[in-house]
């Protein structure tokens, strides 16, 4: 009784509450003599917040997407299309609000739509999407895609490939739209889940990052896992077409195979040699620090000696891709190559050795996590950084194929300020405490 009674003059004290508050709460209106506030923020302050992946499509626009907020000063949805000269694209999503979380890569389809694979957004263009969507070559989205996980579904796709087939490898952690999914699964044309593609348990823990399907059609999966199917499989694996393990594939017979750290990049040369990118000291137990490059068995091709970072500092690549004439281009956060002062990306000849000619020595100010080559050569980088060769750059750059900065393609990326804490002088003003660098323009 004594329960029952606690209970009822709980509700009744909650209801006088409500109803001593309730006009008070309907008086409130907007003061329309305050101006909206907009905060922002450069993007070497709020690392989360950058440039992530880069795709140059075939008539030299550019794809930009991560985790920013604005474009050439204009609230976009963390995904925005820029014309060759670093001008905003009209035509793109003109109406739409995009991803209402970060995005973490995307992939243009040679019919022109854009998938677009995310870690935190359930939304998009207002519309329930979770995590990934495909959108019409103009932005909006696509109806014929078909993929619809379950709305609590809310675990980060990592990257993302594209079959010659049309179908789409997916990379992820360990489940996938709620069930187990071992870190990859594949999906139809049309969005479904390709049943014909089986990776057994795959991976029980840790994430898959990077996804490359060789010419040959095999699929090469790295990231920071120790075995995958339950098999012993550090940091990489290659799969058949049908998502089984390659045994064909040796990453080493030493007591430590594979990498000692994470993957986070694959590529394949014209040649078929695959390089191996991330954050690793060794690779089957010999010295390699970053990089390797492997034979189609497995096998370490001797041939290529790189060494990406100054034995005192951890270093990181985040990206690999190779130019028509060769050359790699590796980005991500290292200072130096084989001793020599370089900052985030460096271009190397067919055997790994620096090549000095390639761009200037200051380069960005922060980390560079995407990249892209562009029809005629050109190179795309994107990161955390605001600034090049000490000027203003904001988390967008292109580069010549020979590593000359085009400084005309200069687009402004910024990222949503926050405030901390707000103070009331005795004139009546606000003193506003936050992260912020630029208030209202």
């Amino acid at each position: 009784m004594l329960k029952k009674s606690t209970q009822t003059f709980h509700f009744l004290m909650v209801l006088l509450c409500w109803l001593g508050l309730a006009p008070a709460l309907r008086a409130q209106v907007l003061d329309p003599s305050f101006q909206p506030t907009v905060l922002k923020t450069p993007l070497a302050y709020t690392p989360p917040q950058n440039v992530n992946t880069l795709a140059v499509q075939p008539d030299g626009k550019v794809l930009v997407a991560g985790g920013f907020d604005f474009v050439n000063g204009a609230l976009v949805g963390k995904l925005q299309r820029l014309n060759a000269d670093g001008s905003t694209d009209a035509t793109f999503n003109p109406n739409g609000t995009g991803a209402n979380g970060y995005i973490n890569d995307l992939l243009l389809q040679p019919d022109g739509k854009i998938l677009v694979a995310g870690a935190t957004f359930t939304t998009f263009n207002g519309q329930p999407r979770v995590m990934l969507v495909r959108l019409n070559a103009n932005g909006s989205l696509d109806p014929t895609f078909a993929y619809n996980p379950a709305p609590d579904d809310y675990r980060t796709l990592t990257a993302l490939a594209l079959q010659p087939d049309g179908k789409i490898l997916v990379a992820s952690g360990a489940t996938f739209t709620g069930q187990p999914a071992g870190g990859l699964v594949r999906l139809n044309a049309n969005g479904t889940r390709d049943a014909s593609f089986d990776v057994g348990t795959g991976l029980t823990s840790g994430t898959a990052r990077a996804v490359l399907v060789q010419a040959d059609g095999r699929i090469l999966l790295g990231g920071t896992f120790t075995t995958f199917n339950g098999q012993a499989a550090r940091n990489l694996v290659r799969l058949t077409a049908t998502g089984s393990i390659d045994a064909s594939f040796s990453i080493g017979t030493s007591a430590t195979p594979g990498a000692d750290g994470t993957v986070n990049a694959l590529a394949q040369q014209p040649d078929g040699k695959l390089l191996i990118a991330g954050r690793f000291t060794s690779f089957d137990g010999q010295v390699t620090r970053n990089l390797t490059r492997r034979l189609l068995n497995g096998g370490m091709d001797a041939s290529f000696q790189p060494n990406l970072a100054d034995p005192n500092e951890a270093g990181t690549i985040l990206r690999v891709a190779v130019q028509n004439n060769g050359g790699i281009i590796v980005s991500g956060l290292f200072s130096y190559y084989n001793g020599i002062s370089r900052h985030q990306f460096v271009r190397l000849d067919a055997t790994g050795k620096l090549d000095l000619s390639f761009a200037p020595i200051a380069g960005p100010n922060g980390a560079c996590s995407a990249l892209s080559l562009a029809p005629n050569g050109d190179i795309l980088v994107g990161g955390d950084f605001n600034e090049y060769n000490e000027l203003p750059q904001t988390g967008l750059l292109r580069l010549s194929a020979t590593g000359q900065h085009i400084a005309g393609f200069a687009p402004l990326i910024e990222a949503r300020g926050s405030i901390r804490e707000l103070v009331t002088l005795p004139s009546g003003k606000l003193l506003v405490f936050g992260e912020f660098g630029n208030f209202n323009g």
